[in-house]
């Protein structure tokens, strides 16, 4: 099994979460890592799952996901660091010293 990142960006509307999570739920898919936060456009928000399976499972489960109407990109990554993740808050926020600290570490 390896780790997958998924990065969704869905319109930021009640239910999303619940729908996309009930999805992995359904499947008895275990989501390893979860993170929700808006984007620079309010009305979008970006959920980033980070689960262990295989291609298949994780190509599937995709798929299904883009089936829920509010869903606007899926993109799909393997073994993608988290530090990353880090770096976009960091961004979003305007800690970009903060970011040039971390990044020499």
């Amino acid at each position: 099994m390896e780790r997958y990142t998924l990065s969704v960006l869905v319109e930021n509307n009640p239910g999303v979460l619940s729908r996309v999570v009930g999805l992995f739920s359904r499947r008895g898919f275990n989501i390893h890592s979860l993170s929700v936060g808006t984007t620079q456009d309010p009305q979008v928000s970006r959920i980033t799952i980070e689960v262990n399976g295989d291609a298949q499972i994780v190509e599937q489960v995709s798929k299904q996901l883009s089936k829920i109407m509010e869903v606007i990109k899926i993109k799909t990554d393997k073994q993608r660091c988290l530090i990353f993740i880090f770096f976009l808050n960091f961004i979003q926020f305007g800690n970009i010293n903060k970011i040039q600290n971390i990044a020499i570490i």
